[in-house]
């Protein structure tokens, strides 16, 4: 399979996951949530925010590695490098604080772990970037 395919048959799928499970979410309003809360003034606005920025980062995640973008405009994927960890980095730890507020120990535990998987992972990505040991990439 070509690997351009590729890339677009992974942006399809992860959108078709990905925006069922988000819109509810954008009518602000918790009786639409697919969690429960025991204190939807606190924990709404933080599942909000943190479902907003990972949104962002997803997106932009995309955006960035596209081949004329990284290649021709460096300027532009270092800005969208830039959004990606601020995103990532808002998520993350608004995933870390809601961890506390999720009553399923099964639930908590996979939040825990996958948030903590999503901030080393971006950390080494910009650990990369900055150390500028991306040549290989670069070049093709």
């Amino acid at each position: 399979m070509n690997p351009k395919n590729s890339w677009w048959i992974l942006v399809i799928v992860s959108l078709g996951v990905i925006i069922p499970f988000v819109v509810p979410y954008f009518t602000l309003d918790p009786a639409n949530s697919r969690v429960s809360f025991s204190s939807a003034a606190i924990q709404f606005p933080l599942l909000v925010a943190h479902i907003v920025t990972a949104c962002v980062a997803l997106i932009v995640g995309f955006i960035q590695f596209l081949h004329p973008i990284r290649m021709k405009s460096p300027r532009v994927h270092r800005y969208l490098g830039r959004v990606y960890v601020s995103s990532v980095i808002i998520s993350g730890i608004l995933a870390l604080v809601y961890t506390f507020y999720v009553e399923n120990f099964s639930k908590a535990t996979s939040f825990l772990v996958l948030s903590l998987l999503w901030l080393f992972t971006c950390w080494m990505g910009y650990r990369t970037a900055t150390r500028k040991k991306l040549t290989s990439i670069a070049s093709g």
